[in-house]
């Protein structure tokens, strides 16, 4: 007796092995019932879960070419910006040049006035731009208080 409930017990987790559920007995049936619903269920859950992943894939990845895309066009200005300001730099250079060249050109008595009457900040860059011999003469010609407040914005500038 003890061998042929053995045998049946046997069969029946073979069975539920195979996926046979139909010849478990009595309550087991409902029982393994539940467990596939459930299971189903927790596929169906997991394939929902999947496919969220892979549109937020997709979606990341559109962002990803938007955002390279901006950082193109970012890269893009800032070279033209940088390129405007060169120019903007080497026109001032060249204005303030040429305006050393002219102040060089007039009387040092005269070019000394003038430089009083300047704001501090042109006067400065204007002297940068001089001859130092040209610029040392002018300097003689130059209120000292004035001479004081377009060295100390010489010194900025430097």
């Amino acid at each position: 007796m003890l061998k042929s409930r053995f045998a049946v017990i046997l069969i029946i987790a073979m069975c539920a092995m195979l996926g046979m559920g139909n010849i478990a007995l009595g309550g087991q049936k409902a029982k393994d019932a539940d467990i596939l619903s459930i299971l189903n269920k927790r596929k169906k859950s997991l394939r929902m879960q999947e496919l969220e992943m892979e549109r937020r894939k997709k979606e990341l990845l559109i962002l990803q070419k938007r955002i390279a895309q901006e950082i193109k066009k970012i890269n893009q200005l800032k070279e033209t910006i940088e390129s405007e300001l060169d120019e903007i730099k080497r026109m001032e250079t060249d204005r303030y040049t040429e305006l050393a060249a002219l102040y060089a050109s007039i009387p040092p008595k005269n070019a000394g006035k003038i430089m009083e009457k300047l704001n501090p900040k042109i006067a400065a860059k204007i002297m940068l731009y001089m001859d130092k011999k040209k610029a040392g003469i002018i300097w003689g010609f130059i209120d000292p208080k004035k001479a004081c407040e377009i060295t100390k914005e010489m010194v900025r500038l430097k």
